[in-house]
């Protein structure tokens, strides 16, 4: 096995990737906002998208939204490395007010099928008080399998670190 990247890599990235994340209501995330689902951002919702590039190979984009008739917005920022087959995404949702925004709920990072052959989900167990706090550990994935993560008690990393590698 090499870890030199090759220009199939680059291929297989975009094509599995490119399409969701090209625009905001394709986004592979998904969440509730008072018990009503949604996947992506809803085209309905006003958006702003931008563009910046960071160096010669890397580019950001962020898509930022406003949820209709409430405070909260939902920024999606996304690192994309022209040299290694890497995307990034993270997802913020901020309440913009001063009154409680919609009770946010059911939210996955990454809500997506991904043509991938023997896929792993690299991730670390969070923080937990002992010397194996963010150990790293790979856990295969077979068809039709699920992986679920989450911190303890609305902490950031409390028994689960929120970053993953996807291979």
């Amino acid at each position: 096995m090499t870890t030199r990247t090759t220009a199939n890599d680059m291929k297989l990235i975009r094509s599995a990737l490119f399409s969701l994340l090209g625009s905001p209501g394709t986004l592979p995330f998904s969440f509730s906002l008072d018990g009503r689902a949604f996947s992506g951002i809803p085209d309905s919702w006003p958006c702003e998208t931008s563009r910046r590039t960071v160096d010669a190979k890397i580019v950001e984009y962020e898509y930022l939204a406003r949820v209709p008739n409430s405070p909260l917005t939902i920024s999606v920022q996304i690192t994309k490395y022209l040299d290694f087959p890497v995307y990034e995404w993270t997802i913020y949702f901020k309440n913009c007010g001063d009154t409680p925004s919609e009770i946010i709920s059911d939210f996955l990072g990454i809500d997506a099928e991904l043509p991938l052959i023997n896929p792993s989900i690299w991730h670390n167990n969070g923080d937990f008080g002992r010397a194996e706090c963010y150990k790293t550990v790979c856990t295969p994935l077979s068809g039709g399998s699920v992986f679920r993560t989450a911190c303890v008690g609305g902490r950031p990393c409390d028994k689960a670190f929120p970053y993953l590698r996807l291979t």
